[in-house]
């Protein structure tokens, strides 16, 4: 409580209960039911490292975490009313990289159309990962028809980004999914395979300042280079990325920012 600078009171108004009701759980910790004693850590709003510890400290073992529901945030008005502010494609999404809400530069960019045909759960507009990953036309945008430049600035970098992400949470059945879908393919498993190199020399996070090769399937469609811009939100399941592509002409008044992590 001291770590966290939270008063007793504001614990029992988290859980519901008594002050004399928290006071006694907390003097008999190690004899609470693990339910109990993981209601009482939630209220305290304690770090990861720290909940694990107070679970160790009462012989318990920690319980997984449950997975907050993207469209469940309280953050996400905001994060509409931010998205809708930027003039670049901007997305959000969650953990799996499924699409939660995106503006409308980034729905003209990406709808279904010609250059992005129907294919099941692999639109961009569902799951942008999946997209680069599964969908058999992906590399006509992504890498201007050049499978070489697809993979290397695209595939590659989406690969390594899976996979670290997949380490901190192999319990998510988004991510599962995911892993389910690149098993499907032998060229892609190969490739997963390969990321690990990626990680070692690069971080555990993908990243890449390198403007990757796009074809623009907007207007006069040409081919051109863009940067996914990422944002990821301590404390939220929820980031977003702004796709910059050269040759637009926009105002953001600032607005986007953060690492290129090329996860898009």
């Amino acid at each position: 409580m001291k770590t966290r600078r939270t008063i007793k009171r504001a614990v029992t108004n988290r859980i519901g209960i008594h002050e004399k009701t928290v006071a006694n759980r907390m003097a008999r910790a190690a004899g609470l039911s693990p339910e109990v004693l993981g209601e009482l850590v939630e209220a305290l709003e304690t770090p990861d490292d720290i909940r694990a510890a107070i679970f160790q400290l009462a012989g318990r073992v920690a319980p997984p975490k449950k997975a907050v529901d993207s469209w469940l945030s309280p953050d996400l008005p905001a994060y509409r009313a931010y998205l809708d502010s930027i003039k670049r494609p901007s997305v959000l999404y969650g953990i799996g990289w499924r699409v939660v809400y995106c503006n409308k530069t980034y729905r003209e960019l990406l709808s279904p159309g010609p250059h992005i045909p129907a294919f099941p759960g692999s639109m961009p507009l569902k799951n942008g990962v999946l997209y680069m990953l599964r969908h058999p036309n992906a590399a006509r945008l992504l890498g201007a028809g050049s499978i070489k430049a697809y993979e290397r600035h695209w595939c590659t970098l989406a690969l390594a980004h899976f996979a670290a992400a997949y380490q901190e949470n192999r319990d998510d059945p988004e991510l599962q999914h995911t892993l389910r879908e690149r098993e499907k393919s032998p060229s892609l498993y190969a490739s997963y395979e390969s990321a690990t190199k990626w990680i070692r020399e690069h971080g555990d996070v993908a990243v890449s300042s390198e403007p990757r090769p796009f074809f623009d399937p907007r207007g006069e469609e040409h081919v051109t280079r863009a940067q996914v811009l990422t944002e990821a939100h301590p404390g939220s399941p929820l980031q977003h990325a702004t796709w910059g592509i050269e040759g637009d002409v926009v105002d953001d008044g600032g607005g986007d920012g953060g690492d290129d992590e090329g996860d898009g």
